[in-house]
């Protein structure tokens, strides 16, 4: 198995806990199959907490672990317990709930930041940190967390299934903070909004990348971040020396 295929089998289970699922049948394994295909994964309860706890929400490893079948001592047909199983479904048409975080840097860069639909104190204290290194390495400071813009999906009043409707209040959004401060490069940290945005044209040159919660609950992944924003740091270099 590649890394990959390692990280986005990864990545689906990170969803999933913080979606509060125990287990999940992909759509080509049958209910009564092979009873190994069934990976169980520990519940982890998301939990927001208020701006001025300073203690970060505990993010846990995911854990997995083998089925342990035994025979039954006398013939019987073959059960498989259906409560705790959730098929996922990968409708490309639907845009699941998110926040915006958008801070405009300067000129040259801007970032949009994904958090949780039902976070309500932006982003905790470990985020901030990885988010400064980020920026660091990319030659600027953190920015003003109290200045940044926010946007919500679904809005109030539209249909929250719609993924052209998400799409395009996403970039009325953006162009709206362009047109008040433009900027070239747009770093996308978070899966959600890179979808929305990756078939679409715009002024701004886009980069993106891991959300910072998944920088955080998969650090094998840094690396990744790491290498695909290589460019964009050059480039920068380049503009400020």
């Amino acid at each position: 198995m590649s890394a990959t295929d390692i990280n986005t089998s990864q990545l689906r289970l990170y969803y999933l806990q913080q979606l509060g699922i125990a287990a999940y049948v992909p759509r080509d394994v049958s209910p009564v199959g092979d009873v190994d295909e069934v990976r169980t994964v520990e519940t982890v309860s998301a939990k927001v907490l208020p701006q001025q706890e300073a203690v970060p929400a505990l993010i846990r490893r995911v854990q997995f672990e083998p089925d342990v079948i035994t025979p039954p001592a006398t013939p019987a047909p073959a059960t498989v317990t259906t409560a705790a199983v959730v098929e996922v479904d990968t409708d490309t048409d639907i845009t699941q709930p998110f926040q915006l975080l958008l801070a405009v840097i300067d000129t040259e860069l801007a970032v949009a930041i994904q958090i949780p639909a039902l976070a309500t104190a932006g982003l905790r204290e470990h985020e901030q940190k990885l988010l400064q290194n980020l920026l660091r390495w990319l030659g600027y400071p953190l920015p003003d967390m109290k200045s940044v813009l926010q946007y919500r999906w679904p809005l109030p009043g539209l249909p929250a299934n719609s993924a052209a409707m998400a799409t395009r209040t996403l970039l009325v959004f953006l162009q709206q903070a362009a047109s008040t401060r433009p900027f070239r490069h747009l770093l996308l940290l978070g899966p959600i909004p890179a979808q929305c945005l990756q078939d679409q044209r715009a002024e701004w040159h886009l980069w993106p990348t891991h959300s910072l919660a998944e920088l955080l609950a998969l650090p094998q992944l840094k690396r990744d971040t790491w290498l695909q924003l290589q460019p964009l740091q050059r480039e920068l270099q380049q503009k400020q020396a």
